[in-house]
């Protein structure tokens, strides 16, 4: 009798375990990719082409005191803007 009821715990679990497993399937396949896209804002925009500017100063060793404009770290860099990568 004991190991019916143990064996009915154990296939309950694993129902259990599979209806999890099932449901967190849905959830990547269906509702996660949603959450992946977003509206970019304006004030986005400008903070990502800000932080682009500054990280390719940074790996180019420019200063702030040198007065290079941004368009020729992105000519030096040869980079394309990041904003453009993303939209």
């Amino acid at each position: 009798m004991l190991s019916l009821f143990v064996l009915f715990i154990n296939s309950a679990l694993v129902i259990l375990l599979l209806c999890f497993v099932i449901l967190f399937i849905f959830f990547l396949l269906f509702v996660w990719p949603s959450y992946l896209e977003w509206a970019i804002s304006k004030t986005d925009t400008r903070k990502i082409g800000a932080f682009d500017q500054w990280c390719l100063r940074m790996l180019s060793g420019i200063k702030w005191y040198q007065f290079v404009s941004n368009d020729n770290v992105r000519r030096l860099t040869k980079q394309p803007k990041l904003i453009a990568i993303i939209q």
